[in-house]
């Protein structure tokens, strides 16, 4: 009887113990996007900054958008990746002219690592004459 209770409670105990170990748990991609905030937008003008991105998953594909609320002006990329952990995409995107003054451009940023986490991030701009 004694035998038994020690073989059931050997396996218990290395499971548990197992079990208590910190392990690093998955987590989606981290964005940031960088410009420079006087940097005053205009049509036809420039957007121009840096998007840095990290995944721990690795890389699956970037998608960066800039659209107008109606989408008459749109710039869409999508780009993939091989499994990079970190991404630094610097952006230079024209803008077309004749988008009145005050139009605002919305400024869109997907990430989706190889564990199929996705993040969305995104700001607004305004136009200026």
């Amino acid at each position: 009887m004694t035998t038994r209770v020690v073989r059931l409670g050997l396996p218990l105990l290395v499971a548990m113990a197992a079990c208590s170990k910190p392990r690093p748990r998955p987590v989606p991609p981290s964005i940031e996007f960088v410009y420079d905030t006087t940097q005053v937008i205009q049509s036809p003008g420039a957007l121009t900054g840096t998007v840095n991105v990290h995944a721990s998953g690795g890389m699956d594909f970037l998608h960066l958008r800039l659209a107008t609320a109606d989408s008459i002006f749109v710039l869409d990329t999508l780009e993939g990746y091989a499994g990079e952990r970190d991404i630094t995409r610097p952006i230079a995107w024209e803008i077309v002219p004749g988008l009145a003054p005050g139009t605002t451009l919305h400024f869109t940023v997907i990430a989706r690592d190889f564990i199929g986490f996705e993040t969305l991030d995104s700001t607004r701009f305004k136009t200026h004459p």
